[in-house]
This record gives structure tokens, C-alpha cells and sequence, in this order.
């Protein structure tokens, strides 16, 4: 077939690099370059963290993301570039006079028949020995994993150079519309065509939304975490990811906006006092920078394919992109075959 595909954040890029591995011609169109790490998917944390997701009940996302940890595994094997991913588990951790937000937590897992029970300083410090003496109450994960979005991003863009797909960077799409993507300069009919654009699709896909989200980027020499960890508050929780270099990624404010400009005071002093009260190392760490995103989300919080005359939308995946990308995309591709076949399938 030959497919057009508009939008190459990481599922873009992802669904452009399978059709292609399984020889169909592949277009990809993409508003900015390759490189522009101010996107959605670059701008995200990358954890791969479906048991995580159940402290806010999101059990849907968890049951479709279950499987997220091999199928990257299985992607990235395929890759010509190695990228490697950190299936090292995470913590999910609370002070002692807030462990009752834990306790929901195991609940909530029960019901979905995980066993998970809480872990002591001890328990914590032979996970993170420099956390031991934080006198924190914990749960470990530890099917959990992260990934360098940074680095899946640019091999994506690298092995979809090495296959015979059609890159249009910094090019606008104006309109789909009967299978045609439309440029001020180009009117390009296909097969078929998938709108990846995220918020980009906002007049075509009324009920998208955008949801503010804000990261710091911290390099903290006197600290060594080797693992993603999430500290629970009655008002707000927040991740830590590490990446090479003592560098570690914070993150977790969630606001109902289309907001991108810059980090506010609010959303950065709780993330720093967060900080530095999950490990006083912190307080001599330096700002790299910071980054603000709105990720494109549906009122349910849940990812949608949406097939019309024009195209198939794959859209609103929230927080979870790559939590969930590999299992939507294989999806969507599912969806078009069976279109092409003539065959009937439910959205």
C-alpha cells in the first residue's frame, strides 16, 4: 500500500518505521525537523510504568499496557542502532504519616489481581542505598522499565533514514480529506493516511484536549538514583528519572491547558521542594533547563483510533505515549489491513 502519514512524533515515527519494515511505500509529513526536541515526545520522561498507572485507577491503561516492556523490547531489538532500555523496576514511594495513598494503591492492585505489599527503609535501601535514611514507606515495581526518549527518538528518525520512506520535514499539512494530504505546495492522494498530529488535529477531532505538562532537568552530582521513583502527596505526586551523567528528569505536574510557555513558580517550587525532600543531595543540584508540553488527551484519558473517509486518527494518548505506542500503533496498522481487505472491524 502506499500510506501517507502526518505527524512524526513517536508514534508517527514508530508506525512509519513498521509499514516500512513490512514493505509498504511510506510518506511521513512533520510540521517541524526531526531534531526539534521542543515536541510532545521528546519532552516526555519515558517510562514504561503500567503498574504505576493504577494509583490514579487508571485500569484500562493498565491493561492495555501490561505488555509495554516486551514489545519495546522486540522493537528496539530490530533497530540498527542499539538503544538500550532499563528494565530496572520502580519505586513508588511516601512518608510515613501518608502511607494511606500506598495502601490504596495495593487495594486498587488487588483488585486487579497484583499482589504487592509495602517495603521499609530497609527494603528501599537495597533498591537505592541512598534513599535508606529518608524514612520513607515504599512499593517496589519491579516489571517496570524506562527508555532515553531522547535517544529512541533520534534512532527512530535514523532507521527510518535507512529505509526507503519519504521524509517531508518542516512542512505544514493544511487538510485530509478523502485520503489526500494537502501543503501549500503539494495535493498528495494515498492508499490510505494516518493523522499522528496530536493537538495538530484539534479541528478535525473536536473533543481533543490539551493537558500542560512541565519538566526540570536537573544534573545533581551528590545523588545516585539508578531507577524511576514517584513520591505520592494527598495534592500532587511527582516522578525523578535518571539519565546518564547524574542527570535526572522531574516531572508530574498535569494541567488542564493548551499552555506551552514556560514553567510556572507554583508547578517549579513543588517540584523542587519535592525534590529535595525525596534526597537533600538535590539542593546543590544545578537547573539545566526546563520544558513545558501539552499532550493531547480525550475527556476519558484514553487513546483512540478513529477511521473516516479522510483518514485514520490515532490520537489522545495523554501522558502514556510511550507507555502505549507500540500496542496503538500495532493496532492501527491491524485496523488498516483489514479496511484494505474490506473486512469489517470495530473501533
Amino acid at each position: 500500500m502506499n500510506i501517507g502519514i502526518v505527524g512524526a512524533g513517536i508514534v508517527g515515527r514508530l508506525l512509519a518505521w513498521t509499514l516500512a519494515t513490512q514493505n509498504h511505500k511510506v510518506t511521513l509529513f512533520d510540521k517541524t525537523s526531526a531534531d526539534d526536541d521542543s515536541t510532545a515526545s521528546f519532552v516526555a520522561a519515558g517510562m514504561l510504568a503500567p503498574y504505576a498507572e493504577l494509583e490514579s485507577g487508571e485500569t484500562k491503561i493498565f491493561e492495555m499496557a501490561k505488555d509495554a516492556v516486551p514489545r519495546w523490547q522486540s522493537i528496539l531489538s530490530k533497530f540498527r542502532t542499539a538503544i538500550e532500555l532499563q528494565p530496572t523496576g520502580s519505586l513508588l514511594l511516601a512518608k510515613p504519616n501518608e502511607t494511606a495513598e500506598l495502601q490504596h494503591f495495593i487495594n486498587r492492585a488487588k483488585r486487579m489481581q497484583v499482589s504487592l505489599k509495602m517495603i521499609g527503609g530497609q527494603g528501599i535501601g537495597k533498591l537505592e542505598p541512598e534513599l535508606a535514611e529518608q524514612l520513607f514507606t515504599g512499593i517496589y515495581l519491579p516489571e517496570e522499565a524506562f527508555l532515553d526518549t531522547h535517544q529512541i527518538m533520534h534512532a527512530l528518525a535514523d532507521n527510518i533514514r535507512m529505509l526507503p520512506i519519504l521524509w517531508h520535514e518542516n512542512t505544514e499539512v493544511i487538510s485530509i480529506k478523502n485520503k489526500t494530504v494537502k501543503g501549500d505546495t503539494f495535493n498528495t492522494k494515498f492508499d490510505q493516511v494516518f493523522d499522528c498530529r496530536g493537538l495538530g488535529a484539534s479541528n478535525d477531532l473536536p473533543q481533543l484536549r490539551g493537558v500542560r505538562g512541565e519538566i526540570i532537568w536537573l544534573q545533581a552530582k551528590d545523588v545516585s538514583i539508578t531507577r524511576p521513583v514517584r513520591v505520592l502527596h494527598p495534592r500532587y505526586a511527582i516522578y525523578i528519572v535518571p539519565r546518564k551523567d547524574n542527570v535526572y528528569l522531574v516531572g508530574a505536574t498535569q494541567i488542564e491547558s493548551d499552555d506551552c510557555s514556560p514553567i510556572s513558580v507554583l508547578s517549579a517550587l513543588e517540584l523542587l521542594s519535592a525534590c529535595y525532600s525525596l534526597h537533600p543531595g538535590f539542593a546543590e543540584a544545578r537547573i539545566i533547563k526546563t520544558q513545558t508540553q501539552c499532550r493531547p488527551a480525550f475527556p476519558d484519558h484514553l487513546p483512540k483510533i478513529i477511521a473516516n473517509k479522510d483518514c485514520i486518527h490515532v490520537n489522545g494518548l495523554f501522558r502514556h505515549g510511550y507507555l502505549l505506542a507500540p500496542k496503538i500503533v500495532s493496532a492501527a496498522i491491524a485496523y488498516c489491513m483489514k479496511e484494505a481487505k474490506g473486512e469489517s472491524m470495530a473501533q
